[in-house]
């Protein structure tokens, strides 16, 4: 019983290293591959981005990240797949709008891509995907995910 427990101990170790290796590995793979980027006003997020959206943005997107990286991003950018310490309603309490944002603000993020939505023939303007990696959060230590993104109007969003 105890060599069980013992060999169960090494695996845990061993996948927590792998998990860690790999988060850090991500982060470095953002760091070099995009730029840093300030959000100036994150009242200008997407809050809900549909199936239509994707559909009329992904030649776009696809040109410029490829297919495998949109499909990320289709993915990790929906609330159900963002932790519930960046988004502003945790299923619980709603977090103060102003505060929201100044939350979100210490993040570091990064853009992905750029590029105009038109739909139905309307061209809503430009947007831009951001990153957001695994890091620290001042509101919540304990948070952990890989990366998630963020759908936001570019004039919202300076280089650094």
């Amino acid at each position: 019983m105890f060599h069980k427990l013992n060999q169960m101990i090494k695996y845990s170790l061993i996948i927590s290293l792998l998990v860690v290796f790999n988060s850090c590995y991500a982060q470095k793979e953002i760091n070099a591959k995009y730029p840093l980027v300030h959000v100036k006003d994150w009242r200008q997020k997407s809050f809900m981005v549909t199936e239509d959206f994707w559909n009329s943005t992904k030649a776009d997107i696809v040109k410029q990240i490829g297919e495998e990286n949109f499909e990320k991003v289709k993915t990790f950018s929906t609330n159900k797949n963002v932790p519930v310490q960046l988004l502003q309603w945790d299923g619980h309490k709603k977090v103060d709008l102003d505060e929201y944002c100044k939350r979100l603000s210490s993040l570091k993020v990064y853009r992905v891509a750029e590029f105009n939505e038109i739909w139905k023939d309307k061209d809503w303007g430009k947007y831009m995907i951001l990153s957001v990696p695994n890091q620290e959060l001042y509101w919540d230590k304990t948070a952990k995910w890989d990366t998630v993104y963020f759908i936001i109007k570019a004039d919202a969003v300076e280089e650094i």
